[in-house]
């Protein structure tokens, strides 16, 4: 240890002390803060610093030109660091190197580098296969591109399709506000006429007007002044099929029915006329034809 006095050598200008350790780090050790306590009953400085020197092997002939350094100072308690500054008395332009104290690489981190730098550095100390690493980078932003214009084009799919719910949500609320508020306006006693019903009605039963009321009396008849006598416009062949099925049906019938009449009625008359001649003889007078003939109208049957 070397102790660091000014140009006398009289207790009073001691200002505190110095120790240089090589390849360290910047703590003080046990031996060095026992030697500060003693130095600081012995002399009567009260600001009495330590100041810790760390040189480092960073080249192969162990050069100690470059350093750490740490000031130490006891506030009662503990051990703390301060802030040196340095006046240079050189050149002005050199003044902030000599300033601060420069970080040397630790020597164990200097061997590493060396150990692997032939992985990575050629002999000219460029690294190798620099092109193809930023190749693979330009790859991968590409790449990174194209993902993200595919991200905002759905984005704003989907920020179209919110917008599109939004608006059919808000005309489908407008619907039941106008609905509720005609249901409400609306008089709840009116009957609503089925159409449908009615021009069935009027195609099945035409001379019927009385199926076409909604109207009855006390004694439940129905009011015919109040029976519905307008076209609705109905297409019935489309609209209603079944009726006109049932028409067709009904006048197959009826023709079927006129048909089997007439040909009782004639099988009538010709039976009568038959027993009308073998009763009778051929003088008689031809009155009786025409009574035959009344025979014939009195039986056929009426529809």
């Amino acid at each position: 240890t070397h102790k660091s006095r000014n140009e006398s050598d009289s207790p009073e200008n001691v200002i505190g002390w110095y120790r240089q350790r090589r390849n360290t780090t910047q703590q003080m050790t046990l031996k060095e803060q026992l030697v500060h306590q003693n130095l600081r009953r012995l002399l009567p400085h009260q600001e009495f610093i330590f100041i810790l020197l760390t040189p480092s092997d960073t080249t192969s002939s162990g050069s100690t030109h470059r350093l750490e350094y740490t000031a130490f100072i006891w506030n009662g308690s503990q051990y703390s660091s301060v802030l040196i500054s340095l006046g240079n008395l050189g050149m002005l332009d050199q003044q902030d190197y000599w300033r601060f104290s420069t970080t040397c690489p630790s020597l164990s981190r200097c061997q590493a580098v060396k150990k692997h730098k032939t992985k990575f550095f050629s002999t000219e100390d460029d690294l190798r296969e620099v092109e193809k690493v930023s190749n693979m980078n330009d790859a991968l932003l590409d790449e990174m591109k194209t993902a993200c214009e595919k991200v905002e084009k759905s984005e704003r799919l989907v920020e179209k399709l919110q917008a599109d719910i939004t608006e059919l949500k808000e005309a489908i609320s407008k619907q039941k506000k106008k609905q509720q508020q005609s249901t409400e306006t609306s008089t709840p006693n009116e009957p609503k006429e089925n159409v449908l019903l009615c021009a069935a009605l009027k195609a099945l039963f035409p001379n019927s007007p009385s199926l076409r009321t909604q109207t009855l009396t006390v004694q439940g008849f129905p009011v015919l002044e109040v029976c519905c006598s307008s076209e609705h416009g109905i297409d019935i062949p489309s609209r209603l099929p079944l009726v006109l099925e049932y028409e067709q049906g009904l006048r197959k019938r009826k023709t079927s029915r006129d048909c089997r009449s007439q040909e009782k009625s004639q099988v009538a008359g010709t039976s009568l006329r038959r027993k009308r001649k073998r009763n009778t003889t051929d003088t008689q007078d031809p009155v009786e034809e025409e009574e035959v003939d009344n025979l014939q109208d009195s039986n056929s049957p009426v529809f």
